[in-house]
């Protein structure tokens, strides 16, 4: 069924037991901060210590880094200092490198997923238990009991929180595409299907997202839903498949739509902006926080796309935050973790911060009707999508980087009209076997294996 989307636009306490109380009482955890005790010890407690800031690695914009300083500091005694590294996906070959070069200084590190498997690897990120992700049980609680956090959705917990079935991050958010229309519009069985709906129903007056840094991605969630082979590598041998038959036939069905679109290559939330503008009215895409709109957009599953959710693909940029190996303020961190992915002001955060998005499944039932019909059709809808506990891994490799800028650059190159599919597929798998043997081939499919949740 397709959906129908109307956008909408969107003191200080003392001591930080108090946040715990306020924001993050449901996590139904003690924790002692740096200058607190806990509050039935009776001898004296110390001040809480505010010269010692809490210290952030952000790989993201300024904006979103400085809404996030904005709302910690209201609630909490403790500074938050945050170094901010922009992230520019048509150049981001080096992202690891600036991570690798400054996590030791940080607390904290948020980072794009197609970083968490080196990161791994370097003994960068501190692997955790289990209580970030939330509870497992499926049994009702225990009214007497404490509350806990709600459990992460099954496609982010499997996907992006665990690597070599570890617990090492928390993802702040997932977004992902949809087939959107300014008018109703029935799931599409194929791209086929989605060109000549674009080609003769919308007349070139759509997009999806070809800006560049977006091909690449673009490229891979077409292949998603349509490639029934191996994904993206075989064999102990690790070969790279993208210069295969069925990948090259996704590239071509990609280019063939493209020539198609009046407009110029698009980012996902400038494809939105023009759907409310008017500009397009269809596409690919998700929805963006715009103020003063009134525009219907429906939204479906992109074409061919799996009822069991086995062709989901999750951003190879999707955010997520882990406690940094050099951190020196493991509970102060802790918190931290707790209030960005479940305490007080979470909701006003995903309102805000570009890249967040609920990741939690709700288990107070009391509100949850409430909740529901207060989201908009596109947060139902993607809240059904990451409901799925299958998913299809990305680029989460060492290197992962350097093995994304070569499959973008390559399909931007085919879009561009400066390679044929086939030619632009066979060089990227060329530079993909060179940085397998940089890192050597069998250490990258154990990565890859382990990215799948194996423990080596």
């Amino acid at each position: 069924m397709p959906y129908e989307a109307t956008t909408t636009p969107s003191s200080r306490t003392p001591c930080r037991r108090e946040i715990l109380a306020a924001g993050i009482a449901a996590v139904g955890a003690t924790t002692l901060f740096p200058g607190c005790r806990n509050a039935t010890d009776s001898t004296n407690s110390p001040a809480v210590r505010t010269d010692v800031p809490l210290r952030l690695l952000w790989l993201g914009t300024q904006a979103d880094a400085d809404i996030i300083k904005r709302k910690w500091e209201a609630i909490a005694p403790q500074p938050l200092q945050i170094s901010v590294t922009p992230v520019d996906r048509s150049d981001c070959a080096g992202i690891i490198k600036t991570i690798l070069d400054q996590y030791k200084s940080n607390d904290l590190i948020a980072y794009p997923l197609l970083a968490a498997a080196e990161l791994f690897a370097e003994g960068a990120v501190v692997h955790k238990d289990d209580s970030l992700l939330g509870e497992t049980s499926t049994t009702a609680p225990n009214e007497d009991a404490p509350a806990s956090i709600s459990r992460l959705y099954p496609a982010l917990r499997n996907n992006a929180a665990q690597f070599a079935g570890e617990a090492t991050g928390l993802p702040l958010g997932a977004k992902i595409p949809a087939v959107l229309s300014t008018d109703p519009i029935e799931p599409l069985a194929s791209w086929s299907d989605y060109h000549t709906w674009v080609a003769e129903d919308l007349k070139g007056q759509a997009a999806e997202p070809l800006a560049p840094g977006w091909a690449g991605q673009m490229f891979l969630w077409r292949a998603s839903t349509t490639v029934e082979s191996q994904w993206l590598f075989a064999g102990k041998e690790f070969t790279p498949q993208i210069d295969q038959s069925e990948f090259v036939d996704v590239l071509k069905q990609m280019v063939a739509t493209a020539k198609q679109y009046k407009a110029g290559p698009k980012s996902p939330s400038e494809i939105w902006q023009s759907l409310v503008d008017g500009d397009v009215l269809g596409g690919i895409g998700w929805e963006m926080p715009i103020e003063n709109d009134s525009v219907e957009i429906s939204l479906s599953d992109l074409p061919g796309d799996s009822d069991d959710g086995s062709r989901l693909l999750l951003d190879a940029f999707t955010p997520l935050i882990s406690i940094s190996a050099g951190c020196r303020q493991s509970g102060a961190s802790n918190d931290f973790l707790k209030w960005i992915s479940s305490g007080e002001g979470n909701d006003s955060l995903q309102g805000q911060v570009s890249v967040m998005t609920p990741i939690r499944i709700n288990s107070d039932s009391s509100s949850t009707a409430s909740r529901s019909s207060s989201r908009s059709p596109y947060q139902r809808w993607l809240r059904k999508r990451l409901q799925s506990p299958l998913a299809r891994p990305n680029l989460q490799l060492v290197s992962g980087d350097r093995y994304y800028a070569a499959l973008d650059s390559q399909i931007s190159r085919c879009l561009n009209g400066k390679a044929k599919p086939a030619e632009a597929l066979a060089e990227a798998a060329s530079v993909w076997n060179e940085l397998n043997a940089e890192v050597t081939t069998a250490e990258q499919e154990r990565t890859w294996r382990m990215a799948q949740g194996s423990r080596g």
